[in-house]
Order: C-alpha cells, then sequence, then structure tokens
C-alpha cells in the first residue's frame, strides 16, 4: 500500500489524462453506430494503454481510478447506460489497457519506443489485436445482458473489437510520441519545416477532396499520409493520423462525408468508417516503422563507417609508429601498401616501381631486394602464397641512398571464416647490425678455434650437467689415430675414454680425482700414462678448472692436457744418476760436507753423519743459533773452534778454500 501512495501520479497529469478521457468518450459518441453504448472508434482505449506502457506499474491503480471517474461522468453526460452496465463496461476497459501495457512491456522492455518494425508489430499484436478482446467480450456481455438497445453478443462483439483496435492504433502511437519522443525540442531543419508546411497542405486539401465526396475514394488519402510516415516517421504519422480522424469525424457528423448515410445504410457505413481508419493507421505505422528503422540504420552505418575510419586513421598512426616496415600483399601476391617508415627507408611507395609489361611484385623484387637474395625471396614467397604457410626469411633490402640492409621479414595470411585467403600482412625488422654482429661473432670464434687448434696442448670442455665434450681439433686428431671408428661413436663418455686411453694402472686414479674434482668444484692436476698411436704410453699432465658465474656456481669445466713424457723421463733420469752419485759419495772414506753461500751446511755425507752421531743435517737446529754455530760447537774441541770460525769466515768472505 505504502509503494502506490509512494507511486502515485502528480494530480496535473492526473487531471489532463481524466480529461483527455473524457473528450475521448465524446468522440466516440459522436461517431456512435449504436447511440447510448459507445461502440464506436474508442479513443479512450489507446489513451489508456498509452498512458499504462509509460508509468511505472505501482502506480497504475491510480490511473485506473481516474479512468473509472472520467468514464462514469462521461456516462452521465453522452451514454446514459446504467450504472452497473456502464461500471462493468469501464472494467472491460480498464482490463484491456492493463492487460495490453502489460504485454505490451513484458515483449518489448521497457521503454516502449516503437523505432523498429518488429516493435511495432508486437505493438499491433498484442495492443490492438488481443488487448481489446477482453474490453469488447466483456462490453458486448454487458449490451447483451442489460438488453440495452436490443444488441446481441454476436452482433455487438466484432464492432466493438474493431472500434477499440481503431482506438489503440490511432491515440497509443500519438501519445507515446508526445509523452516520449518529444520531450526535447524537435530537431528539424529549415528543408524540414518547408517540407512539412508543404506536406501539411497537402494532406489537408487531399483528405478534404476525398472524404468530402468530391474525390471517388476515400484512400486517396494515403500517399500523403504515406509521405508523412516516410519523411517524419512516428510523429508524422501520428499527427496525420490524428487529423485524419478528425477530419472524418466532421464529414461524417455533418453527413457531408462518404461515410455518412441514411439510417439503414448507417451501420455499413461506420463499419467502413472503422477500417478505413485502422487499415490507415496500420498502413502508417507500419511504414513509419520501416522508415525509423532505415534512418537508425543508416545512422548506425555512418557511425560504424565513422567509427572505422577512425579506426583506420589510428591504426594507421599505429602502424606508422610501430619500429618496423609494415606492408601488405594481395592473395595473389601483389604489393598493396607500405607503411610511412617503409616508405622513408626505400624512398618509393608501392606503386612507385611499376612496370608495364611486368607485375608488381617482380618490380618490387627488382627495385629493392638485394639480386643474391631475390631468387631466393621469389621462391619462398612463392611456396608460401600456393600453401598458406608463414612467410619468413632474412635478406636485403635497399636503402633510398642504394646501401643494402638486412632484414628480417615474416608475413601470415589473414583468412574468411571459410579459411579462404583475403590479404597476406607482413613486418620487416632492420637486422644488419644484428647480422653484422653475429658475423663478427662468427669471425671470432673461428679465429679462436683455429688458436685452439694450432696450439700444441690438447684442451676439452664439459657442462657440469654432463652432455656431450667438446675436444680440439688436437684431440679428435689423436683420438681417430688411437681408436678405430672414433668418428661413429658419436659424443664419447670419459669413461670410455680413460679405459681405452689410459693406463691401467692410471685409470682408476685418474677416474676418482675427476669425480672428487667435479663433486667438490674445485680444480685439480694429475699425471698419467697415455696411450699412443703406435701403442706406446707416454706421460701427460691434465690440468682441470671451472668456469663460474657471477654467482660462484660452475658453468663450464676446461681441461688442458700435455704431454710430459720427455720430462718425467728426464726427471726419472736425473733421479737415478742422484742415487748413482749418493752411492757413490757414501763409499768414499773421508767425510764429505757441503755448505750454503752463507754457510750454513746443508749436506752431510753418510760416513761424516755417523761420525758426529746424526742421522739428518738438520737434527741439531736450534732456534737461536744457527746451524753452523751449533754443529761447530757440538762437534769442533773447544780449543779449535774459535781458528775455524775464523777460518770459515775468511773463506765465505773471499770465496777461497777452507784450509
Amino acid at each position: 500500500m505504502m509503494n502506490v501512495w509512494s507511486y502515485r501520479p502528480k494530480p496535473l497529469h492526473l487531471g489532463f489524462f481524466i480529461a483527455a478521457y473524457v473528450l475521448a468518450c465524446g468522440f466516440a459518441q459522436s461517431l456512435a453506430i449504436v447511440p447510448g453504448t459507445g461502440i464506436s472508434i474508442w479513443p479512450a482505449s489507446g489513451l489508456f494503454i498509452a498512458t499504462l506502457i509509460l508509468s511505472s506499474g505501482y502506480s497504475w491503480p491510480w490511473w485506473v481510478l481516474g479512468g473509472c471517474l472520467a468514464e462514469m461522468f462521461s456516462n452521465v453526460l453522452w451514454f446514459h447506460s446504467p450504472p452497473l452496465a456502464a461500471f462493468l463496461i469501464y472494467v472491460g476497459n480498464a482490463l484491456e489497457a492493463v492487460a495490453g501495457a502489460w504485454l505490451v512491456n513484458r515483449t518489448l522492455q521497457r521503454p516502449v519506443r516503437l523505432e523498429s518494425l518488429q516493435e511495432v508489430l508486437t505493438f499491433v499484436a498484442l495492443g490492438a489485436g488481443i488487448a481489446p478482446i477482453v474490453s469488447a467480450t466483456i462490453g458486448s456481455a454487458t449490451l447483451a445482458w442489460f438488453s440495452i438497445l436490443s444488441q446481441s453478443f454476436v452482433t455487438a462483439w466484432p464492432l466493438w473489437w474493431i472500434g477499440d483496435a481503431t482506438g489503440v492504433l490511432i491515440i497509443a502511437p500519438l501519445a507515446l510520441v508526445v509523452l516520449h519522443s518529444w520531450r526535447g525540442r524537435p530537431q528539424l531543419s529549415t528543408t524540414q519545416w518547408m517540407e512539412a508546411c508543404v506536406l501539411g497542405l497537402i494532406f489537408l486539401a487531399v483528405a478534404a477532396l476525398s472524404l468530402s465526396g468530391y474525390l471517388p475514394f476515400a484512400y486517396i488519402i494515403m500517399p500523403p499520409l504515406l509521405w508523412a510516415a516516410v519523411r517524419f516517421e512516428f510523429k508524422g504519422a501520428a499527427i496525420s493520423l490524428v487529423l485524419l480522424a478528425l477530419i472524418t469525424a466532421v464529414f461524417t457528423i455533418t453527413g457531408a462525408g462518404q461515410f455518412a448515410g441514411d439510417p439503414e445504410s448507417q451501420k455499413h457505413k461506420q463499419i467502413m468508417l472503422q477500417l478505413f481508419l485502422a487499415i490507415s493507421a496500420l498502413s502508417a505505422l507500419i511504414v513509419a516503422a520501416i522508415s525509423r528503422q532505415h534512418q537508425l540504420a543508416s545512422l548506425s552505418l555512418r557511425q560504424s563507417v565513422e567509427a572505422l575510419r577512425e579506426r583506420e586513421r589510428e591504426l594507421s598512426q599505429l602502424v606508422d609508429m610501430v619500429p618496423s616496415h609494415v606492408w601488405r600483399l594481395t592473395p595473389e601476391g601483389e604489393p598493396t601498401f607500405f607503411n610511412k617508415r617503409m616508405v622513408d627507408f626505400l624512398g618509393l611507395d608501392v606503386a612507385d616501381s611499376d612496370k608495364p609489361d611486368m607485375s608488381r611484385l617482380e618490380a618490387v623484387l627488382q627495385a629493392i631486394v638485394h639480386p643474391d637474395d631475390a631468387a631466393e625471396f621469389r621462391t619462398a614467397l612463392s611456396h608460401c602464397l600456393v600453401t598458406g604457410e608463414i612467410f619468413a626469411m632474412r635478406y636485403r633490402l635497399r636503402r633510398a641512398d642504394g646501401v643494402y640492409r638486412w632484414m628480417s621479414s615474416r608475413a601470415e595470411p589473414l583468412r574468411d571464416q571459410a579459411g579462404n585467403t583475403l590479404q597476406w600482412y607482413g613486418l620487416c625488422h632492420d637486422i644488419d647490425d644484428q647480422v653484422r654482429a653475429e658475423e663478427a661473432v662468427r669471425r671470432s670464434e673461428r679465429q679462436l678455434q683455429q688458436m685452439i687448434d694450432a696450439v700444441p696442448v690438447r684442451i676439452w670442455s664439459v657442462e657440469p650437467t654432463g652432455g656431450a665434450i667438446y675436444f680440439n681439433k688436437r684431440y679428435q686428431d689423436h683420438f681417430r689415430a688411437v681408436i678405430a671408428g672414433f668418428d661413429t661413436l658419436g659424443a664419447p663418455r670419459i669413461e670410455e675414454l680413460l679405459q681405452q686411453l689410459i693406463h691401467p694402472d692410471d685409470a682408476p686414479g685418474v677416474d676418482r680425482k675427476l669425480r672428487d674434482c667435479f663433486e667438490s668444484g674445485s680444480g685439480t692436476s694429475m699425471r698419467f700414462r697415455w696411450r699412443e698411436k703406435d701403442g706406446v704410453y707416454r706421460w701427460a699432465e691434465c690440468r682441470v678448472e671451472p668456469r663460474r658465474d657471477d654467482d660462484g656456481a660452475v658453468v663450464q669445466w676446461y681441461g688442458v692436457s700435455l704431454d710430459v713424457d720427455e720430462e718425467v723421463r728426464a726427471l726419472e733420469a736425473l733421479r737415478d744418476r742422484e742415487r748413482e752419485l749418493s752411492q757413490l759419495v757414501d763409499m768414499v772414506p773421508v767425510h764429505i760436507a757441503r755448505m750454503a753461500p752463507n754457510g750454513e751446511p746443508t749436506f752431510f755425507s753418510r760416513r761424516t753423519l755417523q761420525s758426529i752421531g746424526l742421522d739428518d743435517v738438520a737434527a741439531w737446529d736450534k732456534p737461536d743459533l744457527s746451524r753452523l754455530a751449533v754443529i761447530i760447537g757440538a762437534t769442533v774441541h773447544p780449543d779449535d773452534g774459535p781458528r775455524m770460525r775464523e777460518v770459515l769466515g775468511r773463506a765465505l768472505a773471499t770465496g777461497g778454500p777452507i784450509r
């Protein structure tokens, strides 16, 4: 109840509704087929439905109450039906309006604008077709029940239904236009105002001539009526229909129109009048809907075209801002577009290289692609055009100053929903600096490889996670000479190399050291015997060191193997000679000693050590005394000690013999 009260309409609006309802009832009475019944063109039905369509559902009770007051008042003024019969007839009219408004709002959704043919047809079917059935049924039953002017249900029902439907078709669109479409000022140009004035004069003239009986057919009014519907849509149609209804009513009431006649033909004439107005209203509304739909479609198309142009401008700006060369081809491969950056780079647009007896693609290839790359470019692009595969290639492109620069190009087809190629879009990146840098890197790698291969050492490397081992050329030549079918082995493993190349006595130690090295992450050095091509083992020294990243993690292991066979054998020979010399010295029957340049003893023969009771020359070392002083004090007679120190000091100073 509170919702109904809070949604009550403004008193002024409700007053206008009641007044308009009373006037509509008076208009209906003036054209009534059966006086006192209201069986006529019933404009109140159109006013009632339009009002409920535009109002909130919570306010409907107020409008129903206002309509009841208006119709009861009209019954007192014109219809003079029994109060109960008048109330029952109004109940039918109210139910018609409520049912029609509910169906239209439910189907078309609020707000109802009647801007398309589908909306108009839905409104006509529900508001002017189905809803009047309720009023016609209740009203005709009431007339038959109360025997008002001896009307039967079967006779009154179709006339009542046509009258209500005609009222809905004529008045409801006008009410919707007035209350909905004209809330703002009409935006008509001077030309449209002039056209409206001319159309109004023509419409009034044709209506007067055709409805007065001067012209033989009333339907001659249709061309100007439809003209108004086409040019001014629902506003023109609504105004024209109201004017047509008023003019028709004037001529009919005065008895000067085509729809006026004697009492015997009055019923037939009134039916023809209702059909004329209904057909005119339906035709005008449908044409107005088609015109409105066309205008909306044209407006939408213009907006879409403008939006498309705006997007095209934005896309063109974006394409020109892209730091790459953008190009487009037809499905046959003919160039159709270069972006601004590419035009500036080439110094020509897509059509500047056209030649009369040559395709544009061939002309472009001759003009901008390096001759050494043109054939490969042509072949690759032709293959992609036939197969639809993505085009990707590196080639040299001529700049405007004649300098060729390397480009990385990629193109993909744009397809429709059926999978047919519509266009090819391509992109070129200037990679000249990258290509030159890559070439410099490759050149440096070749030089480094040549240097590594020229170094008289064997070099290898391996990743900490395992994988293939790299060997320099000297290593590989050695493997080929020692291991049969080395090139067919693939990537050799360290375990296999240890078994085949290293001396069996050294292999376990080498394997253990390498594993410890890889696990601990520290470098190592080892010597082992290495098998050569003649089957002879030679000594080699291998040094292994890790390469680490910034975090200290090992990323690569490097190893260098040196041939130290001669060094090892020379050291072995030297040790043999030293042992022989030591044996000879020990066999000599004298005491032999050796001192450093500063006089410190460094060697005593075995006979000397045995005579003084020492196992080693350093056995008598003391922290605060020199080795010479300790030995003199321990082995030389106290009377001879000073003399010996003097003689040794002079000999060390002069380099002369000690005597």
